[in-house]
């Protein structure tokens, strides 16, 4: 006689398939509102509150020969309110990488301020802390220690109002390769909350601004270095934001690139006496050709302002 066996029943594959069933969508449901969290500074650190605990006893090297300039920038933002045209604002700014075994300081207690219609140029070699600088004021990772606010926001607890506020062009290119040039600047002038009846415009202008007009059908991914970091510097300057960011935007492109680059963000600054700028560099031409301000970072420590 013939056995018939039901793949589905219990005591075969049944409660193996029910258990995919529900937990493929419970867990994908899981790691969607863990990496949602973990977007929100304010969210992240309760994550990873007994990590941080730990970091946050880890003391610095006592401070020697500091310039007198960094010295009356602490001690002004530390004894002064904010001001109304401060539109970014830090105060003993902190980041330790790893855990009390094994740590890296990579930031300390960094405080400045930038008022509008100011470029402040953040100087300093690879690995001197800029960058962790950058992604600290853009919550993109958390402070071990320090305040910052950002159009008189605490980017910790408002997140959500201060990210209205930035523009953000990071080190490395964050562009999908499969996308287009016009794409691109399409969806997140949409993320900006630019409308349909403004959207040609505004995207046509950020294109001729930054000469990638004859490239708008042009898939990201088959760019040249020098045009990826121009649609770079381009998504940043979407909806005319009153902070940007721009985290060493002429790496790695040719000399004319990065004049046309210098002349693009001086003309941003020259315009809008409304918006500040932070421009992270390690080379000094850039700084004397673009900013008002300068600070000089070394080891992780504001050295120079």
């Amino acid at each position: 006689s013939t056995i018939e066996i039901d793949p589905l029943s219990p005591t075969v594959a049944g409660s193996d398939a029910w258990a995919l069933l529900w937990a493929g969508p419970a867990y994908l449901l899981a790691a969607i509102l863990v990496d949602f969290l973990q977007s929100y500074p304010a969210a992240a650190s309760r994550i990873t509150a007994v990590t941080e605990r730990s970091i946050r006893a880890i003391e610095d090297a006592p401070l020697v020969d500091e310039d007198e300039d960094v010295v009356a920038e602490r001690h002004r933002i530390s004894t002064e309110p904010a001001q109304p045209d401060e539109l970014s604002r830090l105060q003993e700014r902190r980041k330790v990488y790893g855990n009390s075994k094994r740590h890296k300081v990579a930031v300390r207690g960094t405080s400045f301020s930038v008022r509008s219609g100011e470029v402040l140029g953040y100087l300093g070699i690879n690995g001197a802390g800029k960058t962790s600088t950058m992604k600290m004021l853009t919550g993109d990772i958390l402070p071990t220690a320090g305040s910052a606010h950002l159009g008189g926001m605490n980017i910790l607890t408002q997140q959500r109002q201060v990210r209205r506020l930035i523009g953000y062009c990071p080190q490395f290119d964050a562009l999908l390769d499969r996308l287009t040039v016009r794409e691109h600047l399409e969806l997140f002038a949409r993320i900006r909350g630019v409308t349909k009846e403004d959207m040609g415009r505004t995207v046509a202008t950020v294109m001729k601004r930054m000469d990638l007009t004859r490239f708008e059908n042009k898939l990201a991914g088959t760019l040249s270095g020098g045009n990826k970091r121009k649609l770079s510097v381009g998504i940043p300057l979407i909806g005319g934001p009153p902070i940007v960011f721009l985290d060493e935007p002429t790496t790695g492109v040719d000399p004319v690139a990065r004049r046309f680059l210098w002349n693009v963000i001086s003309e941003i600054c020259t315009e809008r006496q409304d918006c500040a700028v932070v421009l992270t560099t390690h080379v000094m031409e850039e700084v004397e050709a673009l900013c008002t301000r300068v600070g000089i970072m070394v080891g992780g420590r504001l050295r120079c302002l």
